[in-house]
C-alpha cells in the first residue's frame, strides 16, 4: 500500500509515518479546527514524539501537567472535537422562585414610578405586606428587562446633556487673532469666610491685561449681566467678544446682555484652563498678593471697596512680566500711541 499523506493543522503536510500509531492521534474532521484547538492538538503531538512524558511536555509548553493529560485524554475519547474549548456553564442553574406575583407587582411599581430604586420599592411592597429583600428586586427587575417586558422612559446621560449643551455654545476659532483690545477672559471666583460664600468676578483684556473685577454675594446671570455692564463702563474701549468657562453664571441674562450689545460670546471647552489662562493667572495673583496678604472683608460690599484698591495697583502699579514689565495701563498707552488710528478703529468694530 503505498505511503499517503495527511494534512496536519495549519497546513503542513505530513507523511503517514511521521505521526506516531498511537491510539491517541485520530482523524482532525472535516469542520477547521480553532486556533486554541490547534495549539492543544500540536500540545498533544509533541507529547507522543517524545516519548509520553506528561511533564516534559508540560515544561516544554508551559502548561501544567494536569492540563496536558486532560487534553490527551480529551483527544482520545472525542477527537479534535475534545480539544475544542467547551463553555462552563452548569448543566443546572439556579432558577428563581419568586412568586409570580410578586414578579408581578414589582414590574407595577416600577413602571408606575420609573426613577424609584430597589429600596423604595421594598418598603412599598412591605407595605402590602410583601417581604423581598431589595436584591430580589434587582435580579427581578433585571430579567424583565432582559425579555423585553419591562417598559421604562429612557435614562438621559448627565454626559449627554452636558455635550448638548456645550454643542449650542461656540469654541473660539483656532484662527481668530486677537489684534486688538476688546477681547475679554471671564471667570468667577468663590471666597468663603466660614460659612458665607463671597463670589468674585473677573474680566481681563487678552491683549492689555487690564482687568475689571467685581464682587457680588450670589453666583447668578443675573449678577453676571449687572458685571458685564460695569466690564462696559470701566474700559475705555468697546468690547467685541468674551470669553468663558460656560458657568451659568454666564449664561440666562448674561448671554441675553451680550446678544443685546452686539458682543460675540465664546464659551472655552471644558477642563482646558489653559484656553482661559489671562483671567485664571490674574485669579493666581490675586490669591498671591490679596487674598493672603490683606486682612479681607467679610461681606459682597465691603470686599467689592478692597478690590477697587486692589485693581488700582494691579493696573497702575505692579509690573506685568507678559508685558514685559509694564503696567497695563502703560502697555495700553504704548499699543495706542502705536496705533494712532486705534480709537476710530475700535469705534467702527464694537
Amino acid at each position: 500500500m503505498p505511503r499517503s499523506k495527511i494534512r496536519a493543522p495549519g497546513g503542513l503536510r505530513l507523511k503517514s509515518s511521521a505521526i506516531p500509531r498511537t491510539r491517541y492521534v485520530v482523524p482532525l474532521g472535516t469542520a477547521a479546527p480553532s486556533p486554541a484547538a490547534q495549539h492543544r492538538y500540536e500540545v498533544v503531538r509533541w507529547y507522543e514524539e517524545h516519548g509520553r512524558l506528561t511533564r516534559l511536555t508540560a515544561r516544554h509548553f508551559g502548561h501544567s501537567p494536569d492540563t496536558v493529560s486532560r487534553w490527551v485524554r480529551a483527544l482520545q475519547a472525542r477527537g479534535m472535537r475534545g480539544l475544542e474549548s467547551r463553555s462552563r456553564r452548569p448543566d443546572h442553574v439556579r432558577q428563581p422562585t419568586t412568586p409570580l406575583a410578586t414578579v408581578v407587582r414589582i414590574q407595577e411599581l416600577r413602571e408606575q414610578y420609573p426613577r424609584w430604586g430597589r429600596e423604595k420599592l421594598r418598603v412599598l411592597l412591605l407595605r402590602e405586606g410583601t417581604s423581598v429583600s431589595a436584591k430580589t428586586i434587582d435580579r427581578t427587575l433585571a430579567r424583565l428587562r432582559r425579555r423585553g417586558q419591562l417598559h421604562e422612559p429612557p435614562m438621559v446621560r448627565r454626559a449627554a446633556l452636558a455635550r448638548a449643551r456645550t454643542a449650542s455654545r461656540p469654541r473660539r476659532p483656532a484662527g481668530l487673532v486677537v489684534d486688538r483690545p476688546g477681547f475679554l477672559q471671564l471667570d468667577s471666583q468663590e471666597t468663603r469666610f466660614g460659612g458665607t460664600a463671597v463670589f468674585t468676578f473677573a474680566a481681563v483684556d487678552f491683549l492689555t491685561r487690564k482687568r475689571v473685577i467685581s464682587a457680588a454675594s450670589q453666583l447668578t446671570s443675573a449678577a453676571g449681566a449687572r458685571f458685564l455692564a460695569r466690564v462696559q463702563e470701566r474700559f475705555p474701549f468697546p468690547i467685541w467678544a468674551v470669553q468663558g468657562d460656560g458657568g451659568h453664571e454666564f449664561r440666562g441674562e448674561f448671554a441675553l446682555a451680550a446678544a443685546a450689545a452686539g458682543i460675540t460670546q465664546y464659551t472655552n471647552r471644558p477642563n482646558y484652563p489653559q484656553g482661559n489662562g489671562r483671567v485664571e493667572r490674574s485669579f493666581l495673583t490675586d490669591d498671591q498678593e490679596f487674598h493672603e496678604v490683606e486682612e479681607l472683608t467679610p461681606t459682597a460690599e465691603g470686599l467689592e471697596r478692597q478690590l477697587v484698591v486692589w485693581n488700582r495697583v494691579y493696573e497702575e502699579i505692579r509690573p506685568h512680566q507678559a508685558l514685559g514689565y509694564l503696567t497695563p495701563n502703560e502697555f495700553y498707552a504704548q499699543w495706542v500711541a502705536e496705533h494712532p488710528t486705534a480709537t476710530a478703529g475700535l469705534s467702527e468694530m464694537s
